[in-house]
């Protein structure tokens, strides 16, 4: 077997995907194999203007070694980002250097230059090394992908992204879309974070506050084929909505409308009644976009299990369904009875999307999702909404711009202004949440098989959708009768009998009472034998994690009800510590996650 062909054996292992495109694609003839003084092959990347060497012509190895050295950073990062592979002896090196790297990732601009790796260089320890994931000519979406994935631990212990000069120089382009896609990811994941501590334990009240509502209401399943290939319009509440909103009653009969919590009491102003709203946010400000005591039954409200109970409890007519957001929610969609689940996403807007997409509704249709302030006014939402906010632009500073904070003071924050590109092909300016949301939509499109028709009419243009003004899509002919079928589907509601009532509460509360119990018994033993050897310490600690998680239901309840407890718990410290302090750390992590057993068993005790 060849140098290559073992290469590549290994490769289909680790990342089939890569395999295949490494044996079918295209050659990049800028880039061609040289062999140096020294012996060790090199690559030259011809430009428009000059030829570069991704490695030193005269000796790479040692170039190589240099280059690593003047790093001491290296040796504290528990996880790793190398912006550059070439021909693969930096990340050999590295690995030599830090074997037991927690996650390394490496990112190669070009598909040629890692076959030719392939061809060169014996990269066996890689490809066989289990935190090792390679990242090679792809684009922005499956590069947020796979950082995603990881997200919680690089929060915990931040990356050391090393960028290699050589590669920077000879793709420019593709390193700094990547950084770009990392630093995005990273701001993400710092306000996810933040959401998180914030809104952990209210999620897991109005989660439970649901429950009894949940079981004894009709879940997603119920229209089972009912709305298949019926174009469907979510309305958001952008600053365009107001541009658009009164066509939106000629849509009542042909098209299935699903509007936002946000827009809800701006389309019942008008005395237009989506057939249903979806309620996601867990946060008291969201009960603001429903003002009235209690509502009729003209429209159905789906909601979020995170949702506001107070909310839910104002309508006479809803509909359950469980997210994706964690595998607790199928293990609750299963003790239910089976309500559906649907993808949860960001935003509200991208429920109602993923509801509509898991009714099998086509084609897709946005309404007011503008994902960007409105270049006149400034505004976040339209101006008749409840959470609508008005930044206020700078003079002369493009890049930046002052935004109201929720609340009765008046208070403001400067935030970065970004610049994307709009639905008529000029730049509009958002912040960095509606970019987060844009991002977001944008991989879910990405590949996506229903066609989706952007008619929002003004801010950012969201990659993947047909532009299409709504009174073009409304004027397009249809013989469905949307009234008809959600007549249909109201008898299939009121014929629906809950399943045998289910103590799910009483179960999940002995789920962490039992936790509790073992975090007791592990604060005693840990007590007894904190100071056992590093390893046997470290196998413990694994142990007993394990046995805490081994349900997702225990891990959900404890993840929110304690979360910054075992954000705790995640956080490893400099992978270069001597060995007293390593003790010390593990000592502390295990009282973290103990700790956070015990607070996740009194909040549900309050809670219930």
């Amino acid at each position: 077997m060849t140098l290559y062909e073992n290469n590549l054996h290994l490769l289909r292992q680790k990342n089939l995907e890569l395999a295949h495109r490494i044996q079918s694609g295209e050659e990049d003839a800028r880039i061609s194999l040289q062999t140096t003084q020294a012996s060790e092959p090199t690559l030259i990347v011809h430009t428009s203007n000059q030829a570069l060497a991704l490695h030193h012509p005269g000796d790479p190895l040692a170039y190589s070694r240099e280059f690593l050295a003047q790093i001491p950073q290296l040796d504290a990062a528990h996880n790793v980002i190398l912006m550059g592979c070439g021909l693969g002896y930096l990340p050999l090196l590295l690995l030599q250097r830090r074997p037991a790297v927690r996650n390394f990732l490496i990112f190669e601009p070009s598909l040629t230059v890692f076959r030719a790796a392939m061809q060169s260089v014996d990269l066996q320890p890689l490809l066989q090394h289990p935190s090792v994931q390679f990242v090679v000519g792809a684009e922005p979406p499956e590069t947020k992908r796979i950082l995603i994935d990881k997200l919680m631990d690089f929060m915990a212990n931040p990356p050391l992204l090393i960028e290699v000069p050589a590669s920077a120089g000879a793709f420019p382009e593709w390193v700094a879309w990547a950084r770009k896609a990392i630093q995005e990811i990273l701001r993400f994941g710092q306000s996810g974070l933040i959401t998180k501590f914030r809104d952990g334990p209210l999620c897991l009240r109005n989660l439970l506050g649901n429950i009894k509502t949940i079981a004894q209401t009709p879940g997603a399943l119920a229209a089972d084929g009912l709305f298949r290939n019926v174009p469907a319009i979510i309305v958001a509440a952008g600053p365009s909505l107001s541009k658009n909103i009164d066509r939106l009653s000629e849509a009542q009969d042909r098209f299935l409308l699903i509007a936002c919590d946000t827009a809800y009491e701006m389309l019942r102003r008008k005395n237009i009644h989506p057939h249903f709203i979806v309620t996601v946010d867990p946060t008291e400000l969201n009960e603001k976009h429903f003002p009235a005591a209690e509502y009729g039954p003209e429209s159905i409200l789906a909601f979020d299990p995170e949702s506001r109970p107070e909310i839910v409890a104002k309508f006479p007519t809803r509909l359950a369904y469980m997210t994706d957001k964690h595998p607790f929610f199928a293990w609750l969609d299963r003790t239910m009875g089976g309500k559906g689940v649907v993808k949860k996403g960001l935003m509200v807007s991208q429920a109602g999307f993923w509801l509509a997409h898991y009714w099998g509704c086509s084609p897709l249709i946005l309404v007011g999702q503008d994902l960007a302030l409105d270049p006149q006014s400034g505004r976040t939402h339209a101006a008749e909404t409840a959470l609508c906010r008005t930044a206020r632009y700078l003079d002369g500073d493009e890049e930046h711009v002052d935004v109201p904070l929720i609340g009765p003071e008046d208070r403001w924050h400067r935030e970065t202004l970004f610049w994307v590109e709009g639905i008529d092909g000029r730049p509009v300016p958002t912040v960095h949440n509606l970019l987060v949301y844009l991002r977001a939509i944008e991989q879910d499109l990405r590949g996506f098989a229903t066609p989706v028709i952007d008619a929002t009419e003004g801010g950012a243009k969201i990659q993947g959708t047909q532009i299409m003004t709504l009174a073009e899509v409304i004027e397009q002919e249809s013989d469905v009768s949307v009234l008809s079928l959600m007549d249909e589907f109201r008898r299939r509601m009121d014929s629906w009998k809950p399943p045998e009532d289910r103590p799910v509460q009483e179960l999940l509360r002995r789920l962490v009472a039992q936790r509790a119990e073992m975090a007791r018994e592990g604060l005693q033993w840990l007590e007894k034998n904190g100071g056992m050897d590093i390893p046997s310490l470290q196998k413990q600690l694994a142990n007993c994690q394990e046995k805490i998680f081994a349900e997702p239901a225990a891990e959900y309840l404890i993840e929110y009800a304690a979360p910054k407890q075992l954000f705790e718990f995640l956080k490893l410290g400099p992978a270069n510590e001597d060995e007293e302090r390593q003790r010390r750390r593990i000592q502390s992590r295990f009282h973290s996650l103990l700790n956070a057993v015990l607070a996740a068993d009194e909040t549900l005790r309050e809670i219930l």
